[in-house]
């Protein structure tokens, strides 16, 4: 019997679980915090940044949601940036001392406190979607340090966080017809679909080691239908591995397995 699980993480909403609907396999999904669309400096532990991503609904208010601190003696300024899905920052201002300077277009929206000699808090009035993104805070002197990043994800109306159905497909027929073609490969794919927001990812174990070669996941979670997302992945191994009864395809993260079995017809 060949086990089979692939691994999804949500980042929507930092540490709650959900159980997601599955078709024929036990399953659980865990929502997880890594948001990063940036790297961040070498020296990131210098800054940090809380919490890793933040959830709220339309006219929600954001107050001192966003924490960034450091203990650099010799940096005094704190500037925030967000970063969208064009993956560009964009500036909202800066803490010089204790004196704040917010960017003209976003004044009476964003405001931010604190004291750029140690640590500062980012506001945002009421949120709209158009505020989701990745905000940033960075000590900006020589070198300038970013901290690690807090995705802030802004529902849409009438959509709540919601797990993914799992389904998982073995190889097909035509690929699997018998033991003799060795030198063939075997795709098995996982199929995660009916889940908002877009914080998905997909990533495979064999026999317990992490892998990436023969793994292809969709660039991007799709919205075929305008509501809900879809994502898949496909993991091509070969027969010899698709064949052998103590093959253990499993999760990076144990924590957060979506498991199914398959047994292949020998």
């Amino acid at each position: 019997m060949l086990l089979v699980v692939c691994s999804l993480y949500l980042s929507a909403a930092q540490g709650k679980k959900v159980r997601p609907k599955n078709r024929g396999c036990t399953a659980t999904v865990a929502i997880t915090s890594s948001a990063l669309l940036l790297t961040a400096a070498a020296d990131d532990k210098s800054v940090r940044q809380t919490p890793p991503s933040i959830t709220k609904r339309e006219g929600d208010a954001l107050v001192s949601g966003i924490k960034c601190s450091h203990s650099i003696s010799s940096y005094n300024q704190i500037y925030w940036y967000k970063q969208d899905e064009s993956r560009a920052l964009k500036l909202l201002g800066y803490l010089y001392t204790n004196n704040q300077n917010v960017e003209e277009d976003v004044k009476g929206k964003i405001s931010f406190d604190g004291d750029g000699r140690s640590g500062s808090s980012l506001s945002i009035a009421a949120v709209g979607l158009k505020d989701s993104g990745v905000y940033f805070c960075c000590d900006n002197y020589d070198p300038a340090i970013f901290g690690s990043g807090t995705r802030v994800t802004v529902l849409e109306p009438g959509l709540s966080v919601t797990g993914p159905t799992v389904t998982l497909l073995p190889p097909s027929s035509r690929e699997c017809r018998n033991q003799k073609h060795q030198k063939r490969k075997k795709t098995i794919v996982c199929v995660a679909s009916g889940f908002y927001p877009d914080h998905v990812s997909v990533s495979w174990e064999v026999n317990g080691q992490k892998v990436t070669d023969g793994v292809a996941t969709d660039g991007a979670a799709l919205r075929p239908e305008g509501r809900f997302y879809r994502i898949s992945s496909r993991l091509r191994v070969s027969a010899e591995d698709w064949f052998r009864p103590d093959s253990d395809f499993t999760s990076l993260r144990s924590r957060a397995k979506v498991r199914d079995t398959i047994s292949p017809d020998l």
